[in-house]
């Protein structure tokens, strides 16, 4: 695998001494850290990699009171930009380029909850799709995304996924998998199905194809690469003991090793993020 100079990745683990989460490079080096990005409950990167989205865990952790959470996005560590929201527990978030829209899973309680797609920078609600998704309610979900232009949606479950059409509320796909990861294009999704296979579907046509063989185990599926050719994913090989992130091509399969993973890390929350967004 080729560095793009301009990318590195980012996972869920703080960087030493810090509340931020750090980003390391090709070779697993921490080359910096995201440092307005504090405690992050829940975050979300733009799949261009150049924007990111967060709700501090204070924020959430008062959010069942009187106190509204707010979520912080930023595309340069100089301006970050509030926003206030009009509910109070959210669980994902997703966020598009630009960034034109931001997707959120409010769940407060078993009564309100829903699944919202807003204009990040008014709070003004675009789309409300809870009804669209009846596999499973919504405080199930543990992953979300949003497509760069903000069209095309993925919810997913720990077992299954649904991939929505936001203008047109029709649904693009159903399928079996968990850790559903949507290309830059916004015309595929990879998941890991129930056997531990990397899959990559598309969303005309619907059909499914393995990217490896069986000597490697998927856990967890992270981000694509901004230009579509490679997907982080959590892989052990079949004689391994270790779980290692490595980026895997998204049409031959290869798969070049970046580092091993701390353990009950699956490379899920791994993504690209634009340097630009390190503070130091």
């Amino acid at each position: 695998m080729t560095e793009r100079e301009h990318l590195v990745f980012i996972g869920s683990r703080f960087a030493p001494g810090t509340n931020s989460p750090y980003a390391f490079n090709a070779t697993g080096s921490i080359v910096g850290f995201l440092g307005k990005v504090d405690q992050p409950y829940v975050r979300a990167v733009s799949l261009d990699g150049d924007w990111i989205a967060w709700i501090p865990v204070g924020d959430w952790m008062v959010s069942s009171g009187i106190e509204r959470p707010t979520v912080r996005f930023m595309s340069n560590p100089c301006c970050v930009q509030p926003l206030r929201l009009d509910v109070y527990r959210v669980s994902n978030i997703a966020i598009s380029s630009d960034p034109r829209y931001l997707a959120i899973v409010v769940t407060e309680g078993s009564v309100n909850q829903q699944i919202l797609v807003l204009h990040p920078e008014t709070g003004q609600v675009e789309q409300e799709l809870t009804e669209l998704v009846q596999r499973f309610s919504p405080i199930q979900i543990e992953r979300l995304g949003i497509s760069l232009d903000g069209r095309v949606l993925t919810v997913g479950s720990r077992e299954a996924f649904i991939v929505i059409d936001v203008p047109s509320r029709k649904h693009l796909l159903h399928s079996e998998g968990r850790f559903p990861s949507l290309s830059p294009k916004g015309d595929a999704v990879a998941s890991v199905d129930a056997k531990g296979n990397l899959t990559v579907t598309d969303l005309v046509g619907g059909r499914s194809r393995r990217l490896m063989n069986a000597s490697w185990t998927t856990y967890g599926v992270g981000a694509w690469s901004p230009d579509g050719q490679f997907i982080l994913a959590g892989l052990r090989a079949a004689l391994g003991f270790f779980i290692y992130l490595a980026a895997v091509h998204s049409t031959t399969g290869e798969v070049a090793k970046i580092k091993r993973l701390d353990e009950g890390d699956f490379g899920q929350h791994c993504a690209w993020i634009n340097r630009t967004l390190l503070s130091s």
